[in-house]
C-alpha cells in the first residue's frame, strides 16, 4: 500500500500543483494555520530544517474526487486528464503556506478569505539579534527596499525584476543574498510517501488514522472523510446546520458541542465513539435525516434557554446541559420540554451552581440523559441532585462554571432594570469576551468591576464615573438613563431583605467606593436569585 518515499525538490512539487497533477481533495480540512506558523515554516526552510513528509495518494482511476479550487488566496487550476492521479493526503497546512508563499500571488489578493496577509517577505538586511528574517506587512506599512516576496524566489521573471530592482535601489551588495534565499528555496527536498490503491475506503481510513496524531482536525473532519465519496459532505453540512442557528442566536455554537449533540441523539456513546460510530450513522438514511432535523429540534430548547437568560452559546455553564435538553427534545418533543420549564429551571441551575457536569463518565452523561426525560414525562422529582448551598463569588475566573453563573445573574438583573435583554444576549454571543472593566486601573478578578458592554456603552459609562473625583451623576438623572441603570442603577436602588444598603450617591466618592457598593449590590441580586431556585445563599462569615 505505501511505496518507497521519494525526495522531491518543493520548487517541482508546487510546478505539480500549478499544473494541476497534484490534487487537493475536499475531505481536506480547510486552511488554519497562523502568521506565527507560516514565518517558522519558511525559517526551517531557509536554515535547512526538516518539515516534514507529505502523504499522497497515488491512484490510475478517476474516482470522481471533488478537489479544491482554491488554495490560500490562489486559485487552482482544472485537474488535467492523466493515467495516474495524485491527491494530497497529508500535508495540506504545509503544502498550502508553501504555494500561497512562493506562487505568484494574482492582481490584488494580498489577504485570503480568512483575512490572513500575503505575501511573506525575506529580510536580505538584517539588523544584529534579529531572530527572525521573515515578515508580514502590518496595514499600510510601507514595504522595506531590503525586504525580497517570496513570490519572485521561484519565477525567472519575477526574479530577474527583483534583483534589477534592487541595483536601482542602490543595494547591489545584496544580490549574493538574494540568490542565496532562491537557491535554498529552489531545491530544498521534500519527502514524499506515496500510497498506492484503488480502494477508496482504505484511503480514507489511512487518512484518518494519520491525522487523528495531530491536533488541526477533530473526529468530524475524520467522519468527514470517511463518508465522502458521493454528494454527502458532513463538514458541508455541519456548516449549514450551524449557520441555519442565526435564527435563534446560536450561530457561534461550537461544532464539537453540535457532533455531541449529534451522538447523543443517536444514542451513541458520548466519549467512546469517535469517527467510525459517525460514519456508522451517517451511512444511514435515519442518521442522516437526524443530522438535517437538529435545527428544527434545536428551536424549543433555544427558546426554554433564553427563559433561562442563556441566549447563545457564550453564556452556557455546561455543553453537556444543551446536549442533554437537545436529545430530551428529539425523543419527546419540543412541546413537552417547554411545558416542563420550571422543573427544568430549577434543574438547569442546580446542575450549574452544584458544578454538577464536571468530570462526569460517559455512562454517568447517559443516566442523566434518562432522568433528565423522566423528569420531563413527569415521572419523577428532581431528586438525584442536592440542593446547592452557594457562598459569594470572591475571585472572579471567567471560565469557571461558578463565575459564569455569577455573570449570568448579573445581566439578568441589569436588564431587569430596564427590561430588555441586552447584556443576555451580548453574553450569549460573545461569552467572557463581552466582560469589560469598570475601572482600567481596578482589579480584573472581581465581578464589581466587570460589565457586559460594548465599547461604545463602556465609554460613555466610563465618562459618567468623573474623571478625578470619580463621582457618580446625581441619582435623579442615573435613574433616568436606560443605560445607566442596565450596569449601575441598582447599586443605587437595591436593598436587602433584612436592611437597607449602607450606600447611597452621596458616599460614592471614588473607585472603591463604587466598586464595594456594586459588590454587596450584586451579592444582594444573587442571593435572592438562588434563593428563588429553592437553593441556599450562605453569606461569607
Amino acid at each position: 500500500m505505501f511505496d518507497t518515499p521519494a525526495l522531491a525538490r518543493l520548487s517541482a512539487l508546487l510546478q505539480e500543483v500549478r499544473n494541476g497533477t497534484l490534487l487537493i481533495p475536499e475531505f481536506q480540512r480547510g486552511y488554519v494555520w497562523g502568521d506565527e506558523q507560516r514565518l517558522r515554516l519558511m525559517d526551517s526552510i531557509w536554515q535547512g530544517i526538516p518539515i516534514g513528509s507529505l502523504l499522497v495518494w497515488r491512484t490510475g482511476s478517476d474516482k470522481g474526487l471533488k478537489v479544491r479550487t482554491e488554495i490560500g488566496p490562489c486559485t487552482l487550476p482544472t485537474p488535467r486528464a492523466a493515467s495516474v492521479r495524485s491527491y494530497v493526503i497529508d500535508g495540506l497546512q504545509r503544502l498550502t503556506t508553501l504555494y500561497a508563499a512562493l506562487m505568484p500571488l494574482p492582481e490584488g489578493h494580498e489577504r485570503d478569505a480568512e483575512g490572513r496577509r500575503w505575501p511573506i517577505y525575506f529580510e536580505l538586511a538584517p539588523k544584529a539579534g534579529d531572530d527572525l528574517r521573515f515578515h508580514l506587512r502590518h496595514g499600510q506599512q510601507e514595504v522595506s527596499s531590503t525586504w525580497m516576496p517570496l513570490s519572485c524566489v521561484l519565477d525567472d521573471d519575477l526574479f530577474f525584476e527583483f534583483r534589477a530592482a534592487l541595483v536601482s535601489r542602490g543595494h547591489k551588495d545584496l544580490l549574493q543574498e538574494a540568490r542565496r534565499l532562491e537557491s535554498r528555496f529552489r531545491d530544498y527536498l521534500i519527502p514524499v510517501v506515496p500510497l498506492v490503491s484503488e480502494d477508496q475506503e482504505l484511503v480514507t481510513e489511512a487518512f484518518a488514522r494519520v491525522n487523528s496524531l495531530g491536533q488541526d482536525l477533530d473526529e468530524g473532519d475524520m467522519a468527514h472523510a470517511l463518508t465522502l465519496g458521493d454528494a454527502f459532505s458532513f463538514n458541508g453540512e455541519l456548516s449549514s446546520l450551524t449557520s441555519q442557528l442565526s435564527s435563534v442566536g446560536w450561530e457561534g455554537v461550537d461544532r464539537k458541542v453540535v457532533i455531541a449533540s449529534l451522538k447523543a441523539i443517536w444514542n451513541l456513546d458520548i466519549y467512546k465513539s469517535g469517527a467510525k460510530g459517525i460514519q456508522g450513522k451517517l451511512n444511514t438514511t435515519e442518521g442522516r435525516d437526524l443530522l438535517r432535523a437538529l435545527p428544527q429540534i434545536f428551536e424549543p430548547v433555544a427558546e426554554l434557554l433564553r427563559g433561562f437568560g442563556v441566549h447563545g452559546p457564550g453564556s452556557l455553564p455546561y455543553t453537556y446541559q444543551l446536549v442533554a435538553l437537545l436529545r430530551a427534545a428529539q425523543r419527546l418533543g419540543g412541546e413537552k420540554v417547554l411545558g416542563a420549564a420550571d422543573g427544568l429551571r430549577t434543574w438547569f441551575f442546580w446542575s450549574t451552581y452544584n458544578e454538577h457536569f464536571t468530570g462526569m463518565t460517559s455512562g454517568q452523561l447517559r443516566g442523566e440523559f434518562e432522568r433528565l426525560e423522566a423528569l420531563i414525562r413527569g415521572e419523577r422529582a428532581l431528586d438525584w441532585l442536592e440542593r446547592p448551598v452557594v457562598t459569594p463569588l470572591g475571585q472572579l475566573r471567567a471560565n469557571a462554571v461558578r463565575s459564569r453563573a455569577a455573570i449570568l445573574a448579573m445581566a439578568i438583573e441589569g436588564d431587569g432594570l430596564t427590561g430588555g435583554s441586552k447584556q443576555q444576549r451580548l453574553y450569549g454571543a460573545r461569552g467572557t469576551e463581552a466582560l469589560q472593566r469598570l475601572f482600567p486601573g481596578e482589579s480584573p478578578y472581581i465581578l464589581a468591576n466587570r460589565v457586559l458592554a460594548e465599547d461604545e456603552d463602556l465609554k460613555r459609562l466610563r465618562e459618567w464615573l468623573t474623571p478625578g473625583q470619580l463621582r457618580l451623576t446625581t441619582p435623579e438623572v442615573l435613574q433616568d438613563d436606560l443605560l445607566r441603570r442596565n450596569h449601575l442603577g441598582f447599586v443605587l436602588e437595591k436593598k436587602s431583605v433584612t436592611a437597607a444598603s449602607p450606600f447611597d450617591a452621596a458616599t460614592l466618592t471614588d473607585a472603591h467606593k463604587i466598586l464595594r457598593a456594586r459588590e454587596y449590590a450584586l451579592d444582594l441580586f444573587e442571593a435572592e436569585f438562588v434563593e428563588d431556585l429553592g437553593a441556599k445563599w450562605q453569606p461569607d462569615t
